[in-house]
Order: structure tokens, then C-alpha cells, then sequence
């Protein structure tokens, strides 16, 4: 847009009889984060990451984070006026509900940004320079899209918890396996991402077939999670049984399950990013 505006500026000047060089100012943002540890490579990538997310959507993730805060105020004084407006059901349930809502939201939202490995091809060239290991920068690409979806989570956990009825610790449990979700979903595009010329949304000149590579993407990134969706029913099943069905030790089994598998993953992206030549996903 910049560019843009610029040389609108140019042509207005030379239609003018100027035809002297446009004075242009550097734009800057104000806002800084203190620089991370080094952590073997991870800390500079992870920075980066976070940096360039938070400006790219700080005042959306703020904006919801404090819309969630408003809600659930209103919702907690509501029954005081209005006995009966929030049906009991909704009210036990109101954290898997938030949970489910900002899982698709976080979804939307971080599937066609360019964050982690779905960055252009050339810029993640520029990555594979860097003095440390692979998986170290295939960990510190987590950062920028975990922070997207741990706010928009933290968003929907607020609300529900000014109107849930069951304990907090079960709360925390669903909240933690929500996390644990996030992280699997991270490195499952970061894994498509890094292995294929795949990405949600193609970039270059739009065509007939874009469409349908678009869907081939989520078909594979499907594909890329089933590990993770493995290990957490093998998890929630175990847990149910040998606990009858205790919800919190269930959630809390799901969400270490979801973890625990990650550092495999994020091998394998490492290696396909090593090795692996990087095409135009276009």
C-alpha cells in the first residue's frame, strides 16, 4: 500500500512539471519486546516470530481479549437480573464449549497467516542460514502461532469461566488439553509446510486449480495431525477407563498425550527442512 501510494504521489508531481525525487519518511513501529535467551538457536527464531505476529495482529488478539473480559462480566451480573437467562446446561458445559469455539476461531485465523514455516519460500531460505540447528528453528517457528492461538484460547476461557459451574480444576484441565491441541496444530503446519509446496492460501496469480490445492492442503494437514489425534483417544481412552470416567484426569491425559508426541514431529519437520528443497508454493 505503501508503494502504492507512493507512486500515485510520483504521478500527480510529474503531471504537475515536477519531476524532482519524491521525499519518502520511514515508518517504524513503536512497539519492542525485550530480546530472548539464545536457547541453542531457539530464542532469536522465537522472537522473530512473536515480534512479527503481534504487529501483524496485536490490536485483533487485544481486541478480543478484551471483548472475552466484557462478556463474561455481563454474563456473571446478567442472572442477577434475569434468573433463568443462561440455561444450566450451557453453564456446566460453557468451558468445552469455549474451548471448541476458539479452536475453529484460532483456526480461521492462523491458517492462511504467513507465520512458522507457512512463511514465503525465500524468506525461509534466509532461516536455513542461521548458525543452529534445524529443529531449533522449526522450534522457535512455534512461537508466533502459539501466541495467536493461546490468546484467542485465553479469549474463550475467560468467558467461561465467569459462568461455568464446575471446578476449576476440571477447567484447567480442559484449558490445558485446549493448549495441548494448539501446539499439535502448530507443528502440524509448520510439518506440511516444511515436507510440500503446499499452503492454505497460494500466493502468485490466481487459476482454476488454486481452489482445489487449497483442499489438498487441509487434506494433508489432516493427515499431518492423525499422530497426534492417535495418541490422544489412545490417552482419553486409557484414562477413562482406569479412572471411570473422570472427566478432569481425562483432559489433563489428553493434553499430556498431545504434548508428548510433538517432539517427534518436530524431528521429522526438521529433517524435511534440512533436506528438503523449497519451492514457490504457487
Amino acid at each position: 500500500m505503501e508503494g502504492v501510494s507512493r507512486t500515485q504521489v510520483r504521478i500527480k508531481r510529474m503531471r504537475s512539471g515536477q519531476f524532482g525525487r519524491v521525499q519518502t519518511t520511514e515508518h517504524r513501529s513503536s512497539w519492542k519486546l525485550t530480546e530472548f535467551p539464545w536457547w541453542g538457536g531457539v530464542g532469536p527464531v522465537a522472537w522473530h516470530q512473536v515480534t512479527f505476529a503481534v504487529r501483524r495482529n496485536g490490536k485483533l488478539l487485544f481486541g478480543l481479549v478484551c471483548l472475552g473480559l466484557v462478556t463474561g462480566l455481563v454474563l456473571k451480573v446478567l442472572p442477577w437480573f434475569r434468573p433463568g437467562t443462561i440455561h444450566p446446561n450451557f453453564r456446566e458445559w460453557s468451558m468445552p464449549i469455549a474451548m471448541v469455539a476458539s479452536t475453529y476461531l484460532g483456526f480461521l485465523l492462523t491458517l492462511s497467516q504467513p507465520i512458522g514455516m507457512a512463511m514465503t519460500p525465500r524468506t525461509l531460505s534466509w532461516f536455513r542460514m542461521l548458525p543452529c540447528r534445524p529443529i531449533a528453528i522449526v522450534v522457535g517457528m512455534l512461537a508466533g502461532q502459539l501466541v495467536m492461538l493461546f490468546t484467542i484460547r485465553f479469549a474463550f476461557a475467560i468467558v467461561a469461566a465467569f459462568i461455568t459451574t464446575r471446578g476449576w480444576g476440571e477447567c484447567v484441565a480442559v484449558f490445558f488439553a485446549g493448549l495441548g491441541l494448539d501446539l499439535a496444530y502448530g507443528s502440524a503446519i509448520n510439518l506440511v509446510t516444511a515436507a510440500t509446496v503446499l499452503r492454505a492460501m497460494p500466493s502468485g496469480t490466481p487459476d482454476v486449480l488454486q481452489g482445489g490445492r487449497a483442499m489438498l492442503y487441509m487434506f494433508v494437514l489432516a493427515m499431518a495431525m492423525g499422530p497426534s489425534f492417535v495418541a490422544a483417544a489412545a490417552a482419553a481412552g486409557t484414562a477413562a477407563v482406569l479412572t471411570e470416567m473422570d472427566r478432569q484426569v481425562i483432559a489433563i491425559a489428553v493434553g499430556a498425550a498431545l504434548i508428548a508426541c510433538q517432539p517427534v514431529i518436530w524431528w521429522a519437520t526438521a529433517v524435511f527442512f534440512r533436506d528438503r528443497e523449497l519451492f514457490q508454493a504457487d
